[in-house]
């Protein structure tokens, strides 16, 4: 079997809290030795030359993506998910089940399983949908979609709303001992607004929801999740009351996980200033306070997790008056750097950060991932932290081109991602 041989390598581990140099020794499967710099000295290996600035962290998981494939694959197809993912470094990510057709069937489970394994790329799991065909009314067959392998249970990018229906979704998935993740939301107070309601929307002229919405969802939830003994995850937190809400259930011993998207760390409502649509997001942007408070629960361990919320819009959906535009926002591409950004501004230390992306999403779906230890995966991304790039849509791997940090400058690029021993990109 092959070997591969990173020799003196800076190894960052934020689940063991490693930051020092090391030989790493990889088969096309595991980790067989971690040691002394140069200490390595079998011949039988392929010896891979890194620059000294260069380090190595466990694969990047991601807990949050959106295929576009099946349905609509002239906006994304899943050979250009799996390959934007590799480019970015994440070996593992979980898509959401708002496919066309939505996956609330095992059968829909199983095929899109099997074509991501055939692309031999990005390792994809899947989260099954809570409620048949998202329609928030009937509970989907969960024990048969765990069955066929999925990860957890939510309703994508819609909140699972119907209060009995959340009951027994979370009364089931205790037995089967998997996480609801959901999209804190109150429809009535968030259907056909466009941005956070603020002075700043009443000087736009743009229709506005009540920040207050996700943490009254959440309050609710969590009396249903102390019932229940559940585990339960919110996902792109944005909202200091939400948060607020999530650390007292974390304090009360609840089994409640979130994460947050770069979006809500880095920019904030004032974005929407010239009306750009690339900056139309779900949850929409918000106030400069929420956008500090969402960086301290990263700092204090509120938040377990940042995940990409990839979602891509073709070109027609995004060219549209502001009210009319899908909300949405490229994410995979530009996952490490906004990430690296919180270390660059000395907001996070470089542990910190990676345990965000690795071993944090890794504990949210008690994956057997995110961590360099011998014996594990050798699911590893190689990063050059000191180049410099911009952001531009139109050259990434998707065929969409919606990406919020359109011309930001940003810095650390992914040098190669491995999945399993065998390198991807």
């Amino acid at each position: 079997m092959k070997k591969t041989l990173f020799q003196n390598i800076r190894i960052i581990d934020g689940n063991l809290n490693i930051n020092s140099n090391k030989d790493l020794l990889i088969n096309e499967n595991s980790i067989l030795e971690i040691s002394e710099p140069f200490s390595i000295k079998n011949p039988d290996y392929e010896l891979i030359k890194t620059s000294e600035a260069s380090f190595i962290i466990p694969g990047i998981i991601d807990l949050r993506v959106e295929s576009r494939d099946p349905g609509s694959s002239h906006t994304d197809n899943l050979e250009t998910l799996l390959k934007s993912a590799a480019k970015s470094g994440v070996t593992t990510m979980a898509c959401l089940p708002n496919t066309k057709p939505v996956i609330d069937d095992p059968s829909m489970v199983e095929s899109l399983s099997l074509r991501a394994q055939n692309f031999n790329l990005t390792r994809l799991l899947i989260y099954g949908a809570a409620s048949i065909g998202l329609n928030d009314e009937k509970m989907s067959e969960l024990g048969l979609l765990k069955q066929a392998g999925v990860v957890g249970f939510t309703n994508a990018n819609k909140p699972i709303y119907n209060p009995l229906l959340m009951k027994r979704i979370l009364s089931y998935s205790t037995m089967l001992d998997l996480p609801v993740i959901q999209h804190a939301d109150i429809p009535e107070l968030s259907m056909d607004t466009e941005a956070t309601e603020s002075e700043n929307s009443t000087r736009l002229g743009l229709r506005g929801v009540p920040s207050i919405t996700e943490a009254m969802l959440i309050e609710r939830d969590l009396h249903l999740v102390k019932l229940t003994n559940s585990r339960y995850h919110v996902s792109h937190v944005s909202t200091k009351e939400g948060l607020k809400a999530i650390e007292r259930a974390k304090n009360d011993g609840l089994k409640v996980t979130c994460d947050t998207s770069p979006p809500y760390f880095i920019l904030n409502d004032l974005s929407l200033s010239n009306y750009d649509t690339r900056y139309k997001l779900s949850p929409p942007l918000r106030s400069d306070e929420d956008r500090k408070f969402v960086e301290q629960s990263l700092k204090n361990g509120i938040i377990d997790a940042i995940s990409s919320d990839h979602s891509p819009q073709n070109r027609d959906s995004k060219l549209l008056p502001f009210a009319q535009a899908k909300p949405g926002s490229l994410g995979l591409e530009t996952l490490f750097s906004t990430t690296l950004s919180l270390v660059n501004s000395d907001k996070l230390p470089i542990e910190k950060a990676i345990h965000l992306i690795t071993s944090g999403p890794a504990k949210v779906l008690n994956l057997n991932l995110g961590t360099i230890s011998k014996g594990r995966p050798a699911d590893l991304t190689v990063i050059d932290p000191d180049k410099s790039w911009i952001v531009k849509g139109e050259s990434m791997n998707s065929l969409s081109s919606n990406t919020c940090f359109e011309k930001m400058p940003m810095q650390g690029i992914i040098l190669s991602c491995w999945k399993n021993g065998r390198k991807i990109f």
